[in-house]
C-alpha cells in the first residue's frame, strides 16, 4: 500500500502467545487470558474508556505456581 510517493514496508508478524476468550462469572464481561513466558497476561475491556482512547487494557502478572491454574482458559480473574 502506498500513500503519495511514500512507500511503506511491513515486517512479518511475530506470534508471542495465544489467548483464551473467557467470560467473567460475576459480571458476564468478556476478557482474554493466557501466558507469555513466565508471565500471566490478561486483557480486559475498559468500561470507562473515552472516545478515541484504547478500549482494552493489558495486564501482566507473575505466572502462578505450576499447581495453580493448569487450565487457565476456565479460570476467572473476577
Amino acid at each position: 500500500m502506498s500513500y503519495g510517493s511514500e512507500k511503506r514496508e511491513y515486517k512479518p508478524l511475530v506470534k508471542l502467545t495465544g489467548l483464551y476468550e473467557n467470560k467473567s462469572k460475576k459480571t458476564g464481561e468478556t476478557y482474554f487470558a493466557g501466558f507469555l513466558g513466565s508471565a500471566k497476561v490478561l486483557i480486559m475491556k475498559d468500561k470507562n474508556a473515552e472516545p478515541a482512547k484504547p478500549s482494552w487494557t493489558l495486564f501482566v502478572q507473575e505466572k502462578p505456581d505450576s499447581g495453580q491454574a493448569k487450565n487457565y482458559g476456565e479460570q476467572s480473574p473476577f
